[in-house]
């Protein structure tokens, strides 16, 4: 396994996702602004929760668009990146890991 996809992200103490009332979703952050995401990107920060790694978190969102895209690992990797450059999320080593 990757190591960087064994990374655990969690947000930002603060840090919401939100239904906007434009179609779409948006993160808010009080000092770090807002970020306007597309489903997709809204399905996986809703499954960031602290605990599942990127890993589990793009297992889940192949499981629920069926199979679809096969580069949910590397998607999930490169939006926990954004989020953690924009100070949206930290990110954790797992338990047991070194």
């Amino acid at each position: 396994m990757n190591s960087a996809c064994a990374r655990v992200p969690a947000l930002i103490k603060g840090v919401q996702l939100r239904a906007d009332e434009r179609p779409g979703w948006v993160l808010h952050a009080n000092e770090r602004g807002a970020m306007r995401l597309s489903d997709r990107a809204a399905a996986a920060i809703s499954l960031i929760d602290g605990v599942r790694s990127i890993t589990d978190i793009a297992s889940a969102l192949r499981q629920r668009y069926q199979g679809g895209i096969d580069t949910f690992d590397a998607d999930v990797l490169v939006l926990t990146r954004v989020l953690l450059g924009r100070g949206f999320v930290m990110l954790r080593t797992p338990a047991g890991a070194r």
